[in-house]
């Protein structure tokens, strides 16, 4: 594990100070780190000040050697960055690329569940899209995966309203996901394709609903005349 000094801005005082930034987790290695992941904890700094906790976030590698994952938490924007794995890949891992402390604890639960994050994104849009029609005062803003039990898939949601529930799947839903495959999804590890999330399951639906029925002949990026 490598580790580097920062300072940060103390939103508290208001004052610099200093805390220990980690460019690579190995989950091996430092269970009691994978643990304040889980718990989200991992990024809490007491400053040398006030003491206060704030939260600084910073980019990291996550691995788990046993799984053969690799997950970059991408501290910023989402731009298409492929970056950190760059002479990185090698066939038969798994390589994701995450942009909060939320996405990278729901990726680790979900691999040590021994489940396919693919699937479960699937399921998870089943379950966003069953609880907004049956819902007409509140919409899911946000949903996470938090368990696996023998019966059922378990999900934290979070609402328009500013509330929480929680959601069930049963896993019989998994398995039919699995291998009825409604979206046509490709379900096998592919390079490039880092960012899987409900944005990466709305686009490839979409793309793949597009591709179905025609219209994927008929799209046409819109070119810039300047004008």
């Amino acid at each position: 594990m490598k580790y580097e000094s920062i300072y940060y801005g103390c939103p508290h005082c208001n004052k610099s100070s200093r805390t220990t930034k980690i460019d690579e987790l190995i989950a091996q290695e430092e269970p009691t780190l994978k643990k304040a992941i889980i718990d989200g904890e991992f990024f809490d700094c007491s400053c040398e000040h006030c003491y206060e906790v704030a939260q600084v976030e910073y980019s990291f590698y996550y691995k788990d050697v046993d799984q053969g994952l690799v997950i970059y938490l991408y501290a910023g924007k989402r731009d298409g960055n492929t970056e950190p794995f760059e002479g990185m890949y090698e066939e038969g891992k798994y390589y994701r690329i995450v942009e909060s402390l939320d996405a990278l604890r729901e990726k680790i639960l979900i691999f040590d569940a021994g489940l396919n994050d693919k699937i479960v994104e699937a399921v998870k849009m089943l379950m966003v899209y069953r609880y907004n029609t049956e819902h007409d005062d509140k919409a899911v803003q946000n949903i996470y995966f938090k368990r696996a039990t023998e019966d059922a898939l378990q999900f934290n949601m979070s609402l328009t309203d500013d509330t929480f529930t929680e959601a069930v799947a049963p896993m019989g839903l998994y398995g039919e996901a699995l291998f009825t495959n409604p979206y046509g999804l490709n379900y096998r590890e592919e390079k490039g394709e880092y960012f899987v999330d409900n944005q990466w399951i709305r686009e490839t639906v979409i793309l793949n609903r597009m591709k179905k029925d025609g219209t994927i002949n008929n799209f046409k990026v819109k070119e810039d005349t300047g004008e």
